[in-house]
């Protein structure tokens, strides 16, 4: 395939991407926010598996074989959970005459129980997390619209500028490890970056069917062993993305501010980080610049020249 036809192809795949995100983004900007209906297990219902349920409450009045999972809710348990318990961004009630099996678990809310009632299995335990529960519910109430247009006050730029710390001190540690593979990333970003972030976005889409495939064709033990190792690698991808991202950045700016003669790593992640710091920290275009190293870190990865002599030449 010539040059030409590849550039084509990218551009097509790259405005498929930007299409498909901002069409994710107007449809959780006009959705409407808060919490939804409550979902009621009825007496007559007996749930066999385990019960999530995301941005509404639940009310338990029959029975759930499994556990019960509330992420921006509240759980009432009027009738019997065999498993745990749990609700994050939300109280656990439970009424007179219900009964939990497993162990309780809170964050951002309350354990109330009716007093005069032994509504526990034996040896459970209840952990309690307080704090932050109108935050966890209203983020759950429209994960995306919060992930879009966070709520800017003093915690959210206390954890920005902690976030921006730690990225520095990480990209500091990562590139003293492996200087010339940042570097030559770098380079390979900043030559083509159309075709790399293709390629990121295509094989983060096929990559996600496969996992799912193989997730449900394999038993539950290799799945869990699988799901883990995937996990591993995406943090180290992603960090590995980022770095190069603030390198590249903070290069540009590196020149442009001090000139040619000023060539400090340091200083070079340093107005990278503040840079796309600054840049996150902004609706909307904070989750666009993570999706773009999401899928430009997938992008880096799958592009990887076998030998440095071919990263050379695709450079020249």
């Amino acid at each position: 395939m010539s040059s030409g036809a590849v550039r084509i192809a990218s551009i097509v795949v790259i405005t498929i991407a930007a299409l498909a995100f901002g069409w994710l983004a107007l449809a959780a900007l006009v959705a409407e926010s808060g919490p939804g209906e409550t979902l009621v297990v009825t007496e007559s219902d007996e749930i066999s598996e385990d019960l999530v349920v995301i941005g509404r409450s639940t009310e338990v009045v029959g029975h759930v074989r499994g556990g019960v999972l509330a992420l921006g809710g509240d759980v009432t348990v009027i009738g019997s959970v065999d498993g745990d318990v749990a609700a994050i961004g939300g109280s656990v009630i439970q009424k007179s005459g219900s009964h939990i099996s497993g162990d309780v678990l809170i964050v951002g809310g309350h354990y109330k129980p009716d007093s005069n009632s032994r509504c526990r299995g034996d040896g459970t335990e209840t952990v309690v997390m307080a704090g932050s529960g109108q935050q966890l519910r209203d983020f759950f109430s429209n994960p995306t619209r919060e992930l879009l247009v966070p709520e800017i006050d003093r915690n959210y730029l206390g954890w920005r500028v902690a976030a921006a710390l730690s990225s520095f001190l990480l990209a500091i540690i990562l590139v003293a490890i492996a200087p010339a593979q940042v570097s030559r990333a770098s380079e390979r970003l900043s030559a083509d970056a159309l075709r790399i972030g293709a390629i990121g976005f295509i094989g983060t889409l096929a990559g996600t069917v496969l996992v799912g495939l193989s997730l449900v064709a394999l038993p539950g033990p290799f799945s869990a062993v699988i799901s883990g190792l995937l996990l591993l690698a995406v943090i180290v991808i992603q960090l590995f993305g980022r770095v190069v991202a603030y390198f590249l950045v903070g290069r540009w700016l590196q020149r442009r501010i001090f000139g040619e003669r000023s060539r400090s790593q340091s200083v070079a992640l340093l107005l990278g980080v503040l840079a796309l710091a600054l840049l996150g920290s902004l609706p909307v275009v904070g989750a666009l610049l993570v999706f773009a190293i999401f899928i430009l870190s997938i992008g880096l990865v799958l592009t990887i020249p076998a030998t440095p002599d071919s990263a050379a030449a695709a450079t020249d």
